[in-house]
């Protein structure tokens, strides 16, 4: 319940978000566009994160597909915001090229991993799975699931670390 009440908090509050940068006149084009897509994808990570508790234990085919879809689709929602927080410090810091950044193309290179994993993951035992009545359980391979955001969150403090001054003159001017 207690999920249900954060995940339709931070649906508002997105919401609320995508009104305001909408209707701000000073946002230039490119932050304008990173925090639409920021409250999009929190949008699409509240959804399926709300899906995936109201369809939770309950009983039959197409309810467990449901939860696995939704289940998969929270993790790459939620997954997906470290490389566009990654692609804006670069912006910030006043790289046109995002792409040619070598933190940043490890940052893509572990997100592609984590990808193949969640597919993986809809085809095996080996990391989660849910059971004939619907109830979710994690697999021997989970904790490999969580090392790779983290190992994102890693990279992007590296980043963060390594363009702080350029992030602080662009913020001084």
């Amino acid at each position: 319940m207690v999920s249900l009440v954060f995940d339709h908090t931070g649906l508002i509050i997105s919401l609320l978000g995508i009104v305001l940068v909408l209707r701000s006149d000073i946002l230039e084009k490119q932050s304008r566009r990173f925090f639409l897509w920021i409250f999009i994808i929190l949008i699409a990570y509240a959804l399926s994160d709300t899906i995936s508790w109201i369809t939770y234990e309950k009983v039959g085919r197409e309810w467990m597909l449901a939860s696995n879809i939704s289940l998969f689709l929270a993790s790459v929602f939620s997954g997906a915001l470290i490389p566009l927080l990654a692609g804006f410090m670069l912006y910030s810091a006043g790289e046109e090229k995002a792409f040619r950044n070598r933190i940043f193309q490890m940052i893509l290179a572990v997100f592609a991993v984590y990808l193949i994993l969640l597919i993986y993951a809809q085809f095996s035992t080996a990391i989660y799975y849910y059971d004939e009545s619907n109830t979710y359980h994690r697999g021997p391979w989970y904790p490999v699931l969580l090392v790779l955001p983290i190992l994102m969150l890693i990279l992007n403090i590296w980043l963060l670390w390594s363009k702080r001054n350029r992030l602080s003159q662009e913020h001084k001017a």
